[in-house]
C-alpha cells in the first residue's frame, strides 16, 4: 500500500519527483538537524544555560548545583552537596540557611513507617545484625529507638500524659517524635507490641552487660520481669549483673526466683552454683581481712606498750629528715617489736648516724635498743671514704677515735657512752626535760664526730641554734 509523507517546508522544489532517482553507491546516514540535539548554549560568564529544552530529557540540576561559578564558591558547593544524604561524609541536619534538611528529615521518616510493631521489630533486627557483629554501643542505640516507638504507643494506649523530654534510656529518640513523623498510635496490636517491648528489654540488657553496664542491665531486667514475670532470660541476666556488682543476697534472691519459674533450668542452675562459689570467697576475703585488722590493731597497742614500759619518747614532725638511697624502700622505716604482739620483747629502732664535718651518713634498717653504740660503730668504721685525704683523713678509724652525741627533744645535744644501751639513753625516766633524747619521725639520729675536734664543733652548733649542750 503505497506511503504519503509531508515534505518539509525547506524542501528543494526543482527536484523532479517524476523522474526517478538515481541509486548511490553507498547508502548515507540521515544527517540530524541541530535542533534535535540537546545542547547548553554559553552564557556571557563561561557557564551554560540550564533553560530547559523541548527536545532534551535530562533533568534539571538543583538551583544550588547550578549557580554562576563566581557567585558559588567550591568550599559552599561542597557543603550543600554533603547536605545530599547520598553524598554525606558527615551528618548535617540544616539546609544552610538556617531551616532542617528536606531529605534528611525524608529518609528518617521512612524508619517510622507501619504500625508501631513493625516499627519497633525493624530497629530490633537491625539492632541484632550490629550486636553479631559485636557493635554493642551501635546494637543498644538501635534498641533504645524501638522501645522508644513501644513505650510511647503503650502510654499513649494507657492514657498517660507522656513527658516531653528525652526517655531514660541512654539515648533514644524523644518522646513523641516518633508522632511527629507520622506514626499511628491507634493501628497494631497491643499484645504484639508489650512481647516486642519486652524482647528489646532483654537485648538491650545483653548489651549493657557486654559493655559492663551492670547497673543498667538490673534496670532492663527488672522493667522486662515487670511485663513478664516468666522471662527466664530476664531472671539470668538480672543474676548475673547482680554477681558482677557482688551483690550476693541480691543475686540468690534473683536466682531463686528463675529456679522457682523453671526448677530444671541448668543455666540458672549453674548460675547458682556460681553466687555459692563467690560467697564463700567473699566470705574468706573479708574474714582475712578482718583478721589482718585486729592483729594490726594487737601489733600497735603492744609497740606503745613497749614504748612506755622503756621510757621511750617518739615524736613525729612536718619535716622528717632525708634518708640516704641506700635506706629507701617501699614502705618508711618504722619501730618493730621481735614478737610483734609481746610489749616485752626486743624493740629495734632505724637509726642515722651522720657525719658531720664531712657530709656523709649511715643508716641501720633495724638497730636493737639492747645493743650499745659502740657494738655497731665497730664495724661501720672506718668508712670507705677515711683514708681519702679530702673526706675522712683518716679520723675516723675506729671507735676510739669518735664520739657520739644526740639532740635533746628541746633542742641541745647530749654526749652519750659508746657503751652504754641504747635503751638505757633513751629511758626518759628521772632525767632532766633538757637531757632527753627524743625518736624523731620514728628514726635515731646519732653524731659522729673525730675525738679531737668535738668542742669546736659543739661551739659551732651552739652559735647556728642558740642552744647549750
Amino acid at each position: 500500500m503505497p506511503r504519503i509523507e509531508e515534505l518539509p517546508d525547506d524542501f528543494d522544489a526543482s527536484l523532479d519527483i517524476s523522474e526517478p532517482s538515481k541509486p548511490s553507491q553507498t547508502t548515507q546516514p540521515p544527517k540530524l538537524s541541530s535542533a534535535s540535539i540537546p545542547t547548553s548554549s554559553p552564557t556571557h560568564n563561561g557557564t551554560t544555560d540550564p533553560s530547559p529544552n523541548p527536545h532534551n530529557t535530562t533533568p534539571a540540576l538543583p538551583p544550588s548545583f547550578t549557580s554562576p561559578a563566581k557567585d558559588r564558591p567550591l568550599d559552599d558547593f561542597l557543603a550543600d552537596l554533603n547536605r545530599h544524604p547520598l553524598f554525606m561524609t558527615s551528618l548535617d541536619e540544616s539546609d544552610g540557611k538556617g531551616g532542617v534538611n528536606v531529605e534528611l528529615e525524608g529518609l528518617k521518616a521512612l524508619a517510622y513507617e507501619g504500625t508501631p510493631e513493625e516499627v519497633a521489630a525493624n530497629f530490633k533486627e537491625q539492632g541484632n545484625e550490629m550486636f553479631q557483629e559485636r557493635r554493642w554501643r551501635d546494637a543498644r542505640e538501635f534498641y533504645d529507638r524501638g522501645l522508644v516507638v513501644l513505650v510511647d504507643t503503650r502510654r499513649k494506649r494507657e492514657g498517660k500524659e507522656r513527658k516531653r523530654d528525652k526517655e531514660d534510656n541512654d539515648g533514644g529518640l524523644v518522646n513523641g517524635e516518633a508522632e511527629l513523623l507520622g506514626m499511628d498510635y491507634q493501628q497494631g496490636n497491643p499484645t504484639t507490641q508489650l512481647h516486642l517491648e519486652e524482647t528489646l528489654l532483654i537485648n538491650r540488657a545483653a548489651c549493657n552487660f557486654e559493655l559492663q553496664n551492670h547497673r543498667m542491665v538490673t534496670r532492663d531486667t527488672l522493667a522486662a520481669l515487670a511485663l513478664n514475670p516468666q522471662n527466664l532470660k530476664a531472671h539470668y541476666r538480672l543474676s548475673l549483673a547482680l554477681l558482677s556488682l557482688s551483690k550476693i543476697p541480691e543475686a540468690r534472691e534473683a536466682v531463686h526466683h528463675g529456679l522457682t519459674v523453671s526448677p530444671a533450668n541448668k543455666p540458672l542452675q549453674t548460675l547458682r552454683d556460681k553466687i555459692s562459689a563467690r560467697a564463700t570467697e567473699l566470705e574468706t576475703h573479708q574474714r582475712a581481712a578482718h583478721d589482718r585488722q585486729t592483729r594490726l590493731a594487737a601489733e600497735k597497742h603492744a609497740l606503745r606498750l613497749a614504748l612506755h614500759s622503756r621510757g621511750i619518747l617518739v615524736r613525729h614532725t612536718s619535716t622528717p629528715p632525708p634518708l640516704p638511697p641506700s635506706s629507701q624502700t617501699s614502705s618508711p622505716p618504722e619501730l618493730t617489736l621481735s614478737d610483734p604482739l609481746s610489749p616485752t620483747s626486743t624493740l629495734s629502732i632505724p637509726a642515722l648516724i651522720l657525719y658531720p664535718l664531712v657530709s656523709q651518713t649511715d643508716f641501720i634498717a633495724a638497730l636493737p635498743t639492747n645493743t650499745t653504740l659502740g657494738d655497731h660503730l665497730s664495724y661501720i668504721l672506718p668508712p670507705p671514704w677515711n683514708d681519702d685525704p679530702e673526706v675522712g683523713g683518716g679520723e675516723y678509724g675506729d671507735v676510739g677515735a669518735v664520739r657520739c652525741l644526740m639532740r635533746t627533744g628541746s633542742g641541745g645535744l647530749v654526749q652519750v657512752g659508746k657503751k652504754v644501751s641504747v635503751e638505757g639513753v633513751l629511758d626518759s625516766r628521772g632525767k632532766e626535760e633538757g637531757k632527753v633524747v627524743e625518736v624523731l619521725d620514728g628514726v635515731l639520729q646519732v653524731i659522729v664526730v673525730p675525738r679531737g675536734r668535738v668542742e669546736g664543733w659543739v661551739e659551732e652548733y651552739k652559735r647556728k641554734v642558740g642552744k647549750t649542750p
